[in-house]
């Protein structure tokens, strides 16, 4: 399984399909099935517009790519980053994408940013997030 690293901040993956079905047919190109994408930086959490509305913006622009990602064979694997969701967020907007068109990209080390237990983490990942996991890799990290 190939999957395509394609870095997408917030205010451009959301609202702008057509950007989006762009990066699907980049990722189709190069032979990838799975597609990482996450609901932006930091920076994007100063703004004005909360986190949901970035999960909800999120949504609606894979609603609205649904079958020309599901005809290339792409799938979203939506990382939990830059503090942005807690693992029963990201399940909760997981099933409401749809586990045939997204899943879930794990870092075991963003979990710190939302002072969520990793072990809590990786056990709703284990546990709950195994049916829509895509993709994972785990950090090293040290505390001092």
């Amino acid at each position: 399984m190939l999957g395509a690293d394609v870095v997408v901040r917030g205010h451009v993956l959301f609202g702008d399909d057509q950007h989006v079905r762009r990066c699907l047919r980049a990722a189709k190109a190069v032979g990838a099935t799975i597609m990482r994408c996450y609901l932006g930086s930091g920076s994007d959490r100063r703004g004005t517009i909360p986190i949901e509305g970035h999960a909800e913006s999120m949504l609606n622009t894979m609603r609205a790519v649904r079958s020309e990602a599901l005809d290339l064979g792409v799938k979203f694997a939506v990382e939990n980053h830059a503090g942005d969701l807690l693992a029963r967020e990201m399940k909760t907007l997981l099933t409401e994408a749809g586990t045939d068109l997204a899943g879930a990209c794990l870092d075991t080390g963003n979990p710190v940013w939302m002072a969520e237990d990793p072990l809590l983490t990786m056990e709703t990942g284990a546990a709950a997030l195994a049916l829509y996991r895509k993709l994972g890799f785990v950090r090293q990290t040290l505390f001092f």
